[in-house]
Order: structure tokens, then sequence, then C-alpha cells
């Protein structure tokens, strides 16, 4: 074989791989297209709202910058990359906003957990006990040097 000709079978594999690739991109959009976005993004919590957008946006783009590279045009200075840039910026503020929030949950409340464990262990003080005469049976007659308060 002739080293122009496995270039030739070469390209046509990549070209057959990328018409496979695009047919099953094709079946996806499709299927989100058919897809009602209110009644999925209803079901979603707002982070997983925005992360799902994101991945819409992220893959419409990447299409587009399939598209502009299959022309054969240089992909660097184009607005595309800048909103590729804007989404990778995005991203990564979610990410970070979880990580923020997994760490708040993991700290300790030193305050409150020392009002809980204070409230839990919490005895009254210890109150000086005056017995009446009718509770004291073991003594009836008061000591002497202590005065007896009149009736």
């Amino acid at each position: 074989m002739e080293p122009q000709e496995t270039e030739k079978e070469a390209i046509a594999e990549e070209q057959e791989m990328i018409e496979e690739a695009l047919n099953d991109a094709d079946g996806i959009l499709k299927g989100l297209n058919d897809m009602n976005y209110d009644t999925i993004v209803d079901k979603l919590s707002p982070l997983d709202r925005a992360r799902f957008d994101l991945a819409v946006l992220y893959s419409i783009n990447s299409y587009y910058w399939m598209y502009v590279r299959s022309l054969g045009k240089d992909t660097k200075g184009h607005p595309i990359m800048e909103e590729m840039g804007r989404i990778k910026k995005i991203t990564d503020r979610i990410k970070e906003m979880t990580e923020k929030t997994k760490k708040r949950s993991m700290v300790v409340d030193a305050k409150a957990a020392h009002r809980m464990v204070k409230h839990e262990l919490w005895q009254p003080a210890n109150k000086k006990i005056k017995f009446t005469e009718e509770e004291n049976w073991d003594n009836p007659e008061p000591e002497p040097g202590c005065s007896k308060k009149a009736k």
C-alpha cells in the first residue's frame, strides 16, 4: 500500500467516526427538543437547574465550536471561545458555591454547641433549705443561741 492510500483510509475512518458521533448527538438533541423545558426545570432545585442549564448551554456551544472547526476556521480568536470561557467561569463559580456550603455544614458552631451542652447539664444552684418546726422532728427545740420567731 502506498502512504497516500493509508492516509485516505485513516481520513475515511475518522470521517465515519465523526458522522456516527454527530448522529448520536443529533438523537440526544432531538430527545431534549421533544421534552418540555418547564416540566423538567420545575422538578429541579435551583442548583440542579443551574447545572442543567449549563450542561445544555455547553453542549450547544460545543456543537457550534465543532461546526466552526469543521469549516477549517481557527477558533482561537472566534467569539465562541469567549462564550466557552464564560461558561467555564460560571461552572467554576457553581462548584465554589457548593464547596462553601459543604464546608459550612461541616463546621461546628462552638457557641451553639456550648449552649446546648450547658442546657443539658444544667443543675439548679444549691439553695439553703429552711425547715419549719413541723418538719424538724429530730430536734423539736431550737438550739441555744438561736432565736425563735414569735407567732
